[in-house]
């Protein structure tokens, strides 16, 4: 994977959790109060994007999200799907 971050390539290398095959996808990490570590985001449509590149119909991009990467548990370093709100006020 590459990026132009060095924090994220750090974190990469490191202890974060990231989603094989949906590196096009990731935007970043976030923390919060109580998180020990880092976690991955993800662009939920980029990810979908990358699944119907690949040869995946709509609905089966979608059904391969929601029970292969929503429905993975990693415990509290699992990553992060972000669906963007542009223009959202």
């Amino acid at each position: 994977m590459t990026c132009q971050c060095e924090v994220c390539e750090t974190l990469i290398r490191s202890s974060a959790t990231v989603a094989d095959g949906l590196e096009p996808a990731l935007m970043g990490f976030v923390m919060r109060f109580g998180m020990s570590e880092p976690v991955a985001v993800y662009d939920v449509n980029a990810v979908i994007r990358g699944f119907t590149e690949a040869g995946c119909s709509d609905s089966e991009a979608w059904e391969r999200f929601e029970f292969n990467v929503i429905g993975a548990w990693a415990g509290d370093r699992t990553p992060f799907f972000l669906w963007q709100c542009a223009g959202y006020r």
